[in-house]
């Protein structure tokens, strides 16, 4: 997963327990989060969703990806499918 900000690509990852922010090491990503710094500062403490977002985010690649990092809990299509 990634992030791109202030002309930066920031790589994503996360665990059961922990989020690691790093620069991006050139791998592939799922997805890649295009945003202004005080809308990806309002995603990453919670205070947005990518639902509060529309029109201020741009998501290449895997938006469910993007979804399970910026709204864990809401229902996704996929999350919907598996219920």
């Amino acid at each position: 997963m990634g992030i791109a900000v202030d002309g930066q690509l920031l790589q994503v990852r996360t665990t059961r327990s922990d989020i690691e922010v790093i620069l991006h090491d050139g791998g592939e990503l799922d997805a890649v989060v295009r945003a202004d710094v005080p809308t990806v500062l309002g995603l990453a403490a919670g205070m947005l969703t990518l639902n509060d977002t529309h029109g201020l985010v741009d998501i290449e690649g895997d938006e469910a990806a993007a979804r399970a990092l910026f709204n864990p809990g809401m229902p996704t299509p996929a999350r919907a499918a598996h219920e």
